[in-house]
């Protein structure tokens, strides 16, 4: 063999390590590229999921809080008809308050006249019978 071609084979191994050291760093890369895309699919996955799950609780959080919205109005329904209550009641009391007072006027009135028409019809009969009237109405006054 000679100088030029031991060169040239000197040359030719060289070259072909080069050529060894550059695959293996590319698939070195590569293998690392993997890896990281490996990676970035399960924190997307894992990503995916925490969506998923913010959303299921979204979702029954928005239920929870359309049931107490539902509860609140019907809270404040019931509490907007027991005040309209109330004022019916109120107005009915006052009603009745004006009735009662009325009635006790017509009753002391109605016992005014009879006691008036007791008088006057005792003395009637006091006189019919001969006796003088006295201030009791003569009741317990004989002939």
């Amino acid at each position: 063999m000679t100088n030029e071609d031991k060169q040239l084979e000197t040359l030719l191994k060289r070259e072909e390590k080069e050529e060894e050291r550059s695959v293996q760093h590319a698939l070195k890369d590569l293998k690392a590229t993997e890896k990281a895309n490996s990676k970035a699919h399960k924190a997307a996955d894992k990503a995916m999921h925490a969506v998923e799950k913010a959303q299921t609780k979204e979702h029954k959080t928005s239920k929870t809080l359309s049931k107490a919205t539902h509860k609140h109005d019907d809270a404040v329904a019931a509490v907007t008809n027991a005040e309209r209550n109330i004022g019916i009641k109120q107005r009915h009391l006052t009603q009745l308050e004006g009735d009662l007072e009325q009635k006790k006027q017509h009753v002391d009135e109605v016992q005014r006249k009879k006691e008036q028409h007791d008088s006057i019809r005792n003395a009637k009969r006091a006189e019919m019978l001969g006796y003088a009237p006295i201030a009791n109405g003569g009741a317990d006054q004989a002939a």
